[in-house]
């Protein structure tokens, strides 16, 4: 009787989806890697306060639900990436590129941008021409807790952390007179919208996105959503997406040779309502993280400054 042959390996079978610009739009984005002992000790927030109007972007989750619903996605089927297994990735996989080791800031701002490019501050432009639309800011998520910073603006009068916080950020927009800009720390962002109300330089801050919503976990807006709404609202002519800038009021520097308590007294002046007296004023930066660090070298001491040749294009891209 001659021996039974050797049962001959069918293929094999991977469980592939398909996605598309819809599909990508929903996906959360991936946790970074977390290594403490790389972790960079000291704030990289710049000596710089927003002062103007500080309020709530109250309606942002509505506006991000209705561009999103308000896309015709059936004229956009071409197929951006797969969804394989965690075991199988492929350059067209959704979190190919994904996987990274987060240290500092630079590890933080490289998710959005080209990873080519390791400088900080980048920009939504217009490729033609380079043109600026709107811009963003990524800080590390072990030193800035922008939970706190979420909290500070909802229930204290004067804003002072997140002032603190939206200097950099705020300072580009005014400069540059765009409307819209973003405050990252990966697992949080802060959208912004920036107008001019009763001649008042003023910010519109949305709630913070993290970085892994999702509507598997009930979430109703999510984060690359929200980028999205951003790009959409800064389509068009500049009307709606450029602010002017109406006065030097709206930002105060950190002088040189100045005390850290002075600018905060400064700050406090200039804040419409805000008392003057320093016991009130060190209750208020009671438990800031941000308080005056080392600024490392590769940042601008005057970002005003910054040439608009060192921002990055962020935009939708193969993964």
């Amino acid at each position: 009787m001659p021996p039974l042959a050797k049962p001959v390996a069918g293929p094999r079978v991977l469980q592939v989806k398909v996605l598309t610009a819809e599909d990508v739009t929903l996906q959360p984005l991936i946790k970074y890697c977390d290594k403490a002992k790389r972790h960079v000790k000291s704030s990289s927030f710049h000596g710089l306060w927003y002062v103007g109007e500080l309020e709530i972007w109250a309606g942002f989750e509505n506006e991000v639900g209705k561009n999103f619903a308000g896309i015709e996605w059936k004229d956009h089927p071409t197929i951006l990436a797969y969804g394989l297994p965690s075991e199988e990735v492929s350059e067209l996989h959704l979190y190919a590129g994904d996987h990274f080791i987060c240290g500092e800031e630079l590890s933080i701002s490289g998710r959005w941008r080209k990873r080519k490019n390791l400088i900080p501050d980048y920009a939504l432009i217009v490729e033609e021409n380079g043109a600026p639309r709107a811009v963003g800011e990524a800080k590390t998520p072990w030193y800035h807790d922008f939970q706190a910073l979420w909290v500070d603006i909802q229930n204290t009068k004067k804003k002072l952390v997140m002032r603190r916080a939206l200097g950099q950020i705020g300072n580009y927009m005014i400069e540059l007179q765009l409307k819209y800009g973003f405050l990252t720390n990966f697992d949080q962002t802060f959208f912004l919208k920036r107008e001019i109300v009763n001649n008042e330089e003023t910010l519109y801050c949305s709630p913070p996105v993290k970085y892994n919503a999702s509507p598997l976990y009930g979430d109703k807006i999510f984060l690359r959503q929200s980028l999205l709404l951003l790009q959409s609202s800064v389509v068009g002519n500049e009307s709606v997406w450029k602010t002017e800038k109406t006065s030097e009021a709206g930002i105060i520097r950190k002088k040189k040779s100045e005390k850290m308590e002075d600018a905060k007294r400064r700050v406090g002046d200039a804040v419409q309502g805000l008392d003057s007296g320093m016991d009130d004023m060190s209750h208020e930066f009671e438990g800031l993280s941000v308080e005056e660090g080392e600024r490392r070298a590769r940042f601008d001491p005057n970002p005003i400054s910054d040439p608009l040749s060192r921002s990055s294009t962020l935009r939708p891209k193969r993964r």
